[in-house]
């Protein structure tokens, strides 16, 4: 077994749809994929591009954001190893809906959406799972549109940092310990449409708590199973 497919094979082991597949599909998918390496703020993906192939991170993080055409940049999530990008686009055999780059150096595996179709035509569990997910994501989405009218910043805030940390509520394999969001206060800001000095002071009220910690462009989660509190208490 080579090197390479080793370092695929345990990266697609840790996406948590992907655990109850046969081991003989889930060689098919090992054997399609190919390992990439990506410098800081490379472009991975582009919105409105075609995208053929799901992103999964094996090391480093992707930042997902969209721009407005007025140059405004909205930050959408982080993604960490084990998660992963473009289920939608590769299966609607369209476009990206967000731009995808590395922060920082990053190695992700490209799986073919020929391969995924596949696996899903042979293993009616898996389209089942896929299922599950879309539908958990098209349901966190609807949540997140409505707090923007039903709570209060703090609660946005929380549940925005949430988000980002886990990818649609969905805490990888791979973690333990506090994460990092690498991003300014200022793209947080305009992803909650809220001034620097309202975001400052809410995020100095959880840093107060314990629940976070504050750097240059970095906010590290230091307690999620108290931000999941604070979530589940306000939404």
């Amino acid at each position: 077994m080579s090197h390479e497919f080793q370092i695929i094979q345990d990266t697609l082991r840790l996406v948590p749809w992907l655990t109850n597949l046969p081991d003989h599909a889930l060689q098919h998918l090992i054997q399609a994929s190919r390992l990439m390496s990506f410098q800081d703020k490379e472009t991975i993906a582009r919105r409105g591009r075609a995208l053929s192939h799901l992103l999964i991170v094996r090391q480093g993080r992707l930042s997902l954001s969209i721009t407005g055409r007025n140059g405004k940049r909205h930050v959408f999530g982080q993604l960490q190893a084990g998660q992963v990008f473009g289920l939608i686009p590769v299966i609607e055999q369209s476009t990206a809906i967000h731009d995808a780059n590395s922060l920082g150096h990053s190695e992700v595996v490209l799986l073919p959406g020929e391969a995924l179709f596949t696996a899903m035509q042979n293993n009616s569990g898996l389209a089942i799972e896929l299922l599950r997910v879309v539908c958990q994501r098209s349901r966190r989405l609807q949540d997140l549109l409505a707090d923007r009218n039903l709570l209060p910043i703090g609660g946005q805030l929380v549940k925005v940092l949430l988000n980002m940390a886990t990818m649609y509520g969905q805490i990888p394999k791979s973690h333990s310990g506090p994460i990092d969001l690498q991003m300014s206060q200022a793209s947080l800001a305009d992803t909650l449409g809220i001034s620097r000095q309202s975001l400052n002071h809410e995020l100095k009220n959880l840093q107060a708590l314990g629940c976070i910690e504050l750097s240059y462009s970095r906010v590290r989660l230091l307690d999620l199973p108290q931000l999941e509190a604070m979530r589940i208490q306000q939404g």
